[in-house]
């Protein structure tokens, strides 16, 4: 519940003010001050909102630099996610040190994140941000380095993954833009490399793969920027939304460190590991992919080099081998329409979906299909309220079931059918609800009593309950041809 408003704007924009509790990285809790604003949409800028340890009445120059950001907006200068917003040291009482904030999405929803009133409005037009404060020289070592290596040395000092949404005023600093001595240099350092802050590209590894993942509208502002690039090019990415461990940089490090969600959480062979920065080579030299730090270099000879632009301009999936590794251009959509009437757009874009299974889940079918494979999953509700109402283990176990029944169904029988899309609604206090369409969509692809005997077993299938939201999604499932 907010225990404040503050008016920022006279008849526009208001800032809550909200106390939260937070588990500290020793196990403890501590409470801290939520400000948030409301009414920035107003002047094409997204919500703000910061977070800081409850030590005093909330800071009153974060609700002067919440009128200074509504200001700038009015003027066309609206920060965006990827930002990073510089001050002046000794502007802020709490901490004089503070020199920035880094502004990373607020993912509403996100179960790690607070439930704020104001931002749980429904018809926001902008994801809002979150502002991070960084200390001393932090803002030049994130301009330089990445915001995602400062993050995630953040979270490795509070033990909290991916990093702490609120600041701590007690903390140290973490990252310098120079290092304190010879051996304490980065890779980034050694060489005057041009870099590239890309926060709409997500770079992740996992087991033998690297995913490069952005929105089709995005791969047009990457083709772009590669087009015209020198050989040598550094690209510092943005956050993903469903990574389980994040590369971690220590000065001398001999091999790869990372810090990690809740290790009882996820399942170690499928690891989702973000990637805080991306080297590209491109030229006259050998295929490559090399592990570097908490980042990764690709080399790409020429013709590869521009099969992978061609890709870019096509917004199209690309993947090549290298080093024993799978590189993957992943660009997806940001619309999503269903052919049962659901429409899903994200001007973030509509990333494919890869469910966080706890430990000993599955997150996938198990027994053996010969009519159909599983192609894919579409989410229809937000992937943060999916989490919140049903477990990865119980989404699998359903699709698993549902695969089953049509396997069987079609088994042996005659049929035209190329290609079958599932549609599951979960609804509180409800019957659950299966769809089923075909393609082709033509008459007698799918004989009408086997069409109705399968619609008839899926919607006789046992389905998890949802409490509080209904929850939609959809399964694609290629069928075997002999």
């Amino acid at each position: 519940m907010p225990v404040d408003r503050v008016e920022l704007v006279p008849g526009g924009v208001r800032a809550t003010v909200y106390v939260d509790r937070v588990s500290t990285g020793d196990d403890r809790e501590e409470e801290v001050w939520v400000l948030a604003t409301r009414g920035l949409e107003a002047v094409d800028s997204p919500e703000v909102v910061v977070a800081v340890r409850r030590d005093g009445p909330p800071p009153e120059q974060l609700f002067d630099m919440f009128r200074s950001i509504h200001d700038h907006a009015a003027r066309g200068a609206a920060l965006a996610a990827g930002d990073a917003l510089e001050v002046r040291p000794g502007t802020f009482d709490l901490d004089p040190r503070i020199s920035g904030f880094l502004c990373l999405p607020y993912r509403l929803h996100d179960p790690r994140l607070p439930l704020i009133e104001d931002l749980e409005i429904e018809g926001h037009e902008r994801t809002p941000l979150l502002l991070v404060p960084v200390l001393d020289r932090e803002y030049e070592a994130a301009q330089r380095y990445g915001h995602l290596r400062v993050l995630a040395l953040l979270g490795k000092l509070t033990g909290v993954f991916p990093h702490p949404w609120w600041f701590d005023s007690r903390r140290p600093v973490v990252i310098e833009p120079e290092p304190t001595h010879p051996g304490a240099a980065t890779l980034l350092s050694r060489y005057d490399l041009p870099t590239a802050h890309v926060p709409y590209l997500n770079v992740v590894h996992v087991g033998p793969q690297v995913r490069l993942s952005l929105s089709e509208g995005d791969c047009v502002r990457l083709h772009a920027l590669l087009s015209d690039a020198p050989d040598t090019l550094v690209l510092l990415p943005g956050p993903g939304e469903s990574e389980d461990a994040r590369f971690v940089w220590r000065a001398g490090q001999t091999g790869p460190e990372a810090i990690m969600f809740a290790t009882d959480s996820v399942v170690h062979g499928d690891l989702v590991i973000g990637v805080n920065f991306l080297v590209l080579l491109h030229g006259d030299i050998e295929v490559g992919a090399v592990h570097q730090e908490d980042g990764y270099t690709l080399m790409m000879p020429a013709e590869l080099w521009r099969r992978f632009l061609d890709a870019l301009a096509d917004r199209r999936e690309f993947s090549w081998r290298a080093s024993g590794r799978e590189v993957v251009l992943e660009p997806y959509p940001q619309r999503y329409v269903s052919p049962f009437g659901v429409v899903v757009e994200s001007p973030d874009g509509y990333p494919p979906y890869r469910p966080k299974p706890r430990a000993g889940e599955r997150t996938g079918p198990t027994v053996p299909l010969y009519n159909v494979r599983l192609d894919g999953i579409h989410l229809l509700t937000d992937q943060h309220v999916m989490e919140r109402e049903v477990s990865a283990d119980e989404v699998a176990r359903l699709i698993q079931d549902a695969c089953q029944v049509v396997d069987d169904a079609l088994d042996g029988v005659p049929h035209r059918v190329q290609d079958m899309l599932l549609h599951f609604r979960l609804v509180p206090g409800a019957p659950s609800w299966i769809g089923l369409a075909v393609r082709p969509d033509e008459p007698e692809v799918l004989p009408q009593d086997l069409a109705e005997h399968v619609l008839a077993r899926l919607n006789a299938l046992p389905a998890p309950a949802v409490r509080h939201h209904e929850v939609r999604f959809e399964a694609s499932l290629d069928v075997v041809r002999d």
